[in-house]
């Protein structure tokens, strides 16, 4: 996910699928911690395992992230 964010031009928009709640909460808070937005949380129906699905539709920031920042 991070290779294709770093390729993104600012204010660029990737789609993210996760499955599960820590996921969610982690890859969230990595991009916010780069200073990108979350335009849009959407909750999908669960997997057939059961594990709760999310699309995350993330806006790159204009400011462009170091190459120390921490991946996500």
């Amino acid at each position: 996910m991070r290779i294709a964010l770093d390729g993104l031009p600012p204010g660029g928009v990737l789609v993210v699928q996760l499955a599960g709640e820590e996921p969610h909460r982690n890859v969230a808070a990595a991009i916010r911690a780069l200073g990108h937005a979350i335009v849009e949380d959407i909750s999908r129906p669960p997997a057939a395992d059961g594990a709760p699905r999310y699309d995350l539709t993330i806006r790159k920031s204009s400011a462009s992230t170091s190459a120390s920042s921490p991946s996500a």
